[in-house]
């Protein structure tokens, strides 16, 4: 129903049964296709993917992937900038035209990000057996930022496991995921200036680096995560000089009474070898630091992070609030403060 209601959006024939929808995720931005009882998939025999001009090879390699199964006949792919970016990113131009005729199929795109969402629509079609004669299609992204966060540092997953979710990812043109590398509970990259830092379960450079490789092949960003000043449990577990209290490894879920201390000048240090790291490893524009559920009271239970907050903070945004499930003034407060100075280093 979803699907006709969009059809019916978009000016095309009203469906008259469920053989009339394209199963399309998402629907792109401009459909033309003829419905009538003569217009039917046709054989097109074994499918010939042809790079027209300069080659693409990733834009190659994903299509045969995702379309090694189908009988397509003749595909044309047309990039026409050749010169887009190694890698994905938040201006990348993801635009295609798809045009279905009896003796080809032709995809064109401004570049191959474009052309690599051009192939997964044709995939979805292929899957549902909709390639129409006569059908066009003109899309680009409603939203340039279409993602899904993973949580491994709580549930660790296996390099496959990310891999399969990436190839899910670029199925549907979806183009971001955000990987929560670190929490209470586990620290999942290697550094190697903190090597004491990795949980058992953790992945190593040349795993992330391939990661990183096998996602921008398929058009995915990679927006890394390391969760600070709070959710850093397992952080003080192996350097509790960065902390204002003891603490100790756990695996519960949910908040625990742990955080950096903001005072502490050797934190903010390591905190930027961190995040150097980091940046060596993922190469997009963006990375995630957290900065949320930090108690106040952790801080100003420490006496001189207490007078600091005192005498360094603005008038309080508001008076506390007693809902647990809101953020009073002190905590958004003393978050910025601390989100400040650590993300100074990550847009230097």
């Amino acid at each position: 129903m979803f699907g006709a209601g969009l059809m019916h959006d978009c000016g095309m024939c009203p469906a008259n049964s469920s053989d009339d929808l394209l199963y399309l995720m998402p629907w792109p931005s401009l459909v033309s296709v003829s419905y009538d009882s003569t217009n039917k998939p046709q054989n097109r025999g074994a499918t010939a993917l042809h790079m027209m001009g300069t080659q693409s090879p990733s834009v190659l390699a994903f299509a045969e992937q995702v379309l090694a199964s189908t009988s397509l006949g003749r595909i044309e792919i047309t990039v026409s900038n050749h010169c887009s970016s190694a890698t994905p990113q938040l201006s990348m131009n993801e635009s295609y035209e798809l045009s279905v005729v009896e003796d080809a199929i032709s995809l064109t795109a401004h570049s191959r990000w474009g052309a690599l969402r051009g192939v997964a629509t044709l995939a979805q079609l292929a899957c549902s057996e909709q390639l129409f004669t006569g059908l066009q299609i003109k899309d680009s992204p409603r939203f340039a930022w279409r993602g899904l966060l993973l949580d491994v540092a709580r549930h660790f997953l296996p390099m496959a496991s990310l891999k399969s979710v990436i190839d899910g990812l670029a199925a549907v043109k979806m183009n971001v995921l955000h990987l929560h590398l670190s929490d209470d509970q586990g620290f999942r990259f290697p550094s190697a200036v903190f090597p004491n830092l990795a949980s058992d379960d953790h992945y190593t450079a040349d795993e992330l680096r391939e990661l990183v490789s096998y996602a921008a092949d398929r058009g995915v960003r990679i927006v890394p995560e390391l969760d600070m000043p709070g959710h850093v449990t397992s952080w003080l577990v192996a350097h509790p000089e960065w902390g204002t209290q003891q603490t100790a490894a756990s695996r519960r879920f949910g908040v625990h009474n742990a955080c950096l201390n903001p005072l502490d000048e050797s934190v903010y240090q390591a905190v930027d070898v961190l995040l150097g790291e980091v940046a060596e490893i993922f190469p997009d524009e963006y990375l995630h630091v957290g900065g949320d559920e930090v108690n106040p009271s952790w801080w100003q239970s420490d006496p001189a992070i207490a007078s600091y907050l005192e005498q360094a903070k603005h008038p309080r945004f508001a008076e506390p609030v007693f809902d647990p499930g809101l953020r009073d003034g002190d905590e958004a407060w003393q978050e910025g403060h601390w989100l400040g100075r650590s993300t100074a280093s990550a847009n230097a």
